[in-house]
């Protein structure tokens, strides 16, 4: 699928000065127009997709083209397919929710069917047997579905033994217990990078492939389908207006544009009707995007927060031209925003956080990876554009060896930084997830779950809850001369500890409220550092990640001491809506409010963005 008609190169500083509007290329899959026209590009651009899955070329060696690739995630996908099985690994395998990955979809149908603008069900032919491959056929396939009778679980058609995986599994062995003896195809690609039987299962678990003749009727029949939620998003994404139709962040989650969550108190006053993402989304995707822990006071306060600091503008100044660039960690960047780690993107999109590497590429600004990425780490460096950087996202995993590897492999793809998140030992308490499960899969009385009062430790399993500050110099050594930045500072405390480490960066952030409840928002944080400690503030960077929906937001950090900004949910709803155009249309968004709001308020360049520009009220 021919991405741009044009390639422009990654735009530096010098010409960050020119709008993001006006530095984007003519790209032949932007959808514009009324919703006919937008599903005719559409249904091209899924064939020509569909026909080349495949087949795009392999070749990776010097004499590969740069279009070869940055496709080669895509190719990838499908030809690797054979290494699939129910499980994330050590590069993506922690979620931030209560659950487990696999229970968010597993037991909503809808997400078992195919986006229209990825590969459909027959689309690929079926996998040819290969030198002394058994031919399975779906009955065989359906026998092994209990401990006693073997577990197998079929990926594209390959057939795998599972039994002695199940245990091992970081979200449990009932979900993939509940997919054995079917094709889990559809549900193992929206949650895992292909990559992942490879590191987990040997060679000797391959069973053997389906019966080509069987395999499209088996993938039908495991698809099942709840008709009501796919007739709504079918129905939702056919009327959905063009990209070009959204004026703020929030339209991408609220399909009206006159309706601003901003006006309302903490609580979310808009009925389902009314918001653009509970339109698209499934109930479980959208219950994982949107949830916060506990009563998610602090998802709220997040942003909220913002409406206490009060801009003190000086006039009669030189505004014709402005320059919002800047530099994260020495990456020049168009913006003072980057795309936060925001996990299981291909839940609202077939193509996930490739979209977001594509869309941060072509406006110049940073993207952090979720080690949860629904995509492998291969895929998104085969996707940077020339001159492109990355950075990656850690949880520490409790097996140091294999925590090791992957540190070593995050920068042998050429990650540029290493952002670790420490605010998360164990999962928070996701109640909206809960008892959207619930709502779906209600326990008959007298029953007992399996996972009952477990899910989050079993989320978790594989996360480190006993790091501590003293395994810093060990993951600075396994990346040597790279930036090491601490995400999930809450106190001035730790602020100081993280400098005293060595670190170069600190990320203020409570998890978007989806850990601790109670905790205080980020800006207020960044108020206290400034008030007790503000060298911290020259002598290293400090960025702010929770609750910026506004350019006014980003300024406001900026004002008070923030080099850049974080920004998660909206790429993720921005992306599951429009794909990779999506996210361009939320960075030009944020841009023009970011060079509106600092002619508004006498400056020109992000550098004279100083504290006497804001008045900050008490909380």
């Amino acid at each position: 699928m021919q991405r741009f008609a044009s390639a422009p190169t990654r735009c530096l500083l010098a010409s960050a000065r020119a709008p993001i509007s006006r530095r984007l290329s003519t790209r032949s899959s932007h959808i514009v127009g009324p919703p006919a026209t937008a599903r005719a590009i559409s249904v091209a651009t899924s064939k020509e997709l569909r026909k080349s899955w495949i087949v795009r070329g392999l070749q990776t060696g010097p004499g590969a083209g740069r279009e070869t690739k940055r496709r080669i995630g895509l190719g990838l996908l499908m030809s690797l397919a054979a290494f699939g099985v129910l499980y994330t690994t050590t590069s993506a395998v922690y979620s931030d929710s209560q659950r487990s990955d696999s229970e968010h979809v597993a037991a909503d149908p809808y997400l078992h069917k195919t986006h229209p603008d990825g590969p459909q069900a027959g689309d690929m032919p079926a996998p040819t047997p290969t030198d002394g491959m058994r031919l399975i056929s779906a009955a065989e396939l359906a026998k092994h579905t209990t401990r006693e009778n073997g577990l197998w679980i079929s990926i594209e058609g390959v057939v795998w033994s599972v039994g002695d995986f199940v245990d091992k599994h970081p979200g449990g062995a009932k979900i993939v217990i509940q997919n054995c003896g079917k094709d889990a195809t559809a549900l193992f690609k929206s949650l895992h990078p292909p990559d992942a039987i490879e590191d987990n299962l040997k060679p000797e678990d391959k069973i053997g492939m389906i019966d080509p003749s069987e395999l499209a009727a088996l993938q039908s029949s495991s698809n099942g389908v709840n008709q009501d939620v796919e007739t709504r998003i079918k129905k939702a994404r056919e009327g959905m207006m063009g990209v070009d139709g959204m004026v703020n962040l929030d339209d991408f989650e609220v399909s009206n544009p006159n309706l601003d969550k901003r006006t309302a108190n903490t609580e979310t006053v808009l009925s389902p009707e009314q918001e653009l993402a509970h339109k698209i989304l499934t109930p479980a995707a959208l219950a994982y995007y949107a949830s916060g822990s506990d009563d998610e006071w602090t998802m709220g306060a997040n942003r909220t927060a913002y409406r206490r600091i009060r801009f003190r503008p000086r006039v009669l100044r030189k505004v014709g031209e402005v320059d919002p660039s800047t530099e994260i960690l020495g990456v020049k960047t168009s913006l003072p925003i980057c795309i936060a780690p925001a996990a299981l993107a291909k839940l609202g999109h077939p193509l996930g956080e490739v979209n977001l590497t594509r869309g941060a590429g072509e406006t110049g600004i940073l993207q952090v990876i979720s080690s949860n990425s629904s995509c492998s780490l291969d895929e998104l460096a085969a996707e940077r554009k020339e001159g492109q950087e990355l950075a990656w996202q850690l949880y520490v995993a409790t097996d140091r060896d294999r925590a090791e590897k992957t540190i070593k492999k995050a920068f042998n793809l050429g990650m540029s930084s290493i952002w670790l998140t420490v605010d998360a030992p164990v999962g928070g308490n996701r109640e909206r997830d809960t008892k959207e499960k619930i709502s779906r899969d209600p326990p008959k009385l007298g029953e007992k779950s399996e996972n009952s009062g477990s899910t989050s430790a079993a989320q978790f399993s594989y996360v480190d809850p006993n790091l501590t500050w003293e395994d810093i110099p060990w993951i600075k050594s396994l990346a040597p001369g790279k930036p090491l930045v601490i995400k999930g500072i809450s106190c001035v405390e730790d602020a100081i500890l993280a400098k005293e480490h060595g670190c170069q960066g600190i990320v203020l952030s409570n998890h978007g409220g989806r850990q601790l409840d109670g905790a205080r928002p980020p800006i207020d944080v960044l108020q206290e550092i400034r008030r007790e400690r503000p060298e911290l503030l020259k002598e290293m960077e400090v960025y702010v990640d929770g609750g910026i929906r506004r350019g006014t937001d980003v300024l406001k950090a900026l004002c008070l001491g923030a080099k850049a900004v974080g920004l998660g949910r909206p790429f993720l709803y921005a992306q599951s809506a429009y794909g990779e155009d999506g996210v361009v249309k939320a960075v030009q968004i944020l841009e023009e409010e970011i060079q509106t709001g600092m002619r508004l308020l006498g400056v020109t360049k992000v550098s004279e963005l100083k504290p006497e520009l804001v008045e900050c009220l008490p909380p």
